[in-house]
Parts: structure tokens; sequence; C-alpha cells
């Protein structure tokens, strides 16, 4: 995904792996009345001009991958975290079926294991130390798995 603009929406055939509804879960922080859908319409649009305004960024209601790493590394959740940023996380973390993660809000060991499991996997060829925290490194990494060729 280069970009995400207005028109987009989640597909039903990936399951809980909702990347406009984790995207808006994250604009949330600066647009806290956006609504979660899973459809980029004017009010994600909206909420993504905010987020570029108070970033200091080109205000386009467009994210562009280099909008979309700076919103998706900015906000650091771990065990015992809850809230829309956890969600986020976790609905990044449904890409793997067998990790038996619930989007729930709520960062318990089930979350823990799944984002240990993923540092393992793939953070050692991203510099990511296995913590189980998802810090600016972890986004990092499942930004690039995400906008890239998958896993190293």
């Amino acid at each position: 995904m280069a970009t995400m603009s207005l028109g987009r929406t989640d597909d039903p055939a990936m399951g809980q792996y909702r990347p406009v509804a984790m995207t808006q879960l994250l604009l949330k922080r600066w647009t806290p009345s956006l609504a979660v859908d899973g459809s980029f319409g004017y009010a994600t649009q909206g909420a993504v001009k905010t987020f570029q305004r108070a970033e200091g960024l080109s205000v386009a209601g467009t994210l562009t991958r280099a909008d979309f790493y700076r919103l998706f590394v900015r906000q650091t959740v771990q065990y015992g975290s809850r809230g829309d940023a956890v969600r986020a996380a976790q609905i990044w973390l449904t890409r793997n079926p067998s990790a038996g993660v619930t989007v729930d809000g709520s960062f318990g060991t089930i979350t823990r294991n799944a984002v240990l499991a993923e540092q393992r996997s793939h953070g050692a060829c991203h510099g990511t130390g296995v913590d189980g925290i998802v810090g600016p490194m972890t986004r990092a990494m499942s930004y690039e798995w995400e906008h890239d060729s998958g896993p190293c």
C-alpha cells in the first residue's frame, strides 16, 4: 500500500485484519470522535488532515507512506495498556490467526506473547529487541512488514 485515500475500505475476507480500521484507531489520538468503521470516507479524510496539520506535514487528506509511518510509530503500548493504540496493534497482530489475538483494546498475556513472537520472528532483521513492547522499533518493523515485501 503506497497510499491510503478516500474510498478505500477494509476487505471482509481479511477477517480481523483491517488496515483502514487500524489507521482510524491511530488517528483517534488527533480526532477522538472519529468512527472506526473500516471505510476511508470524508470523516477519515478530515482526521488525516488534522493529523497532518498537527505534525507539520503537507495537508492533503491522503496518507502517503511517510505520513502513515509517522502516524504508526507514534504510540507505545505494552502489557497493561488499554485503548485505541492497543486495538491498532492487535489488528496488526491478527495477520497471523494462529496468534489467537482478540481485538479488545486490552494488552494482556495473549497480546504480549504475540508481540514477542513477532519480535523473535522478524525483529532481528529490523534491529528490534525482544521485549514484548510495541514501541517505535516494533511499529517500524510492523510498518515495513506491511508495506514492503514482507518479513525478512
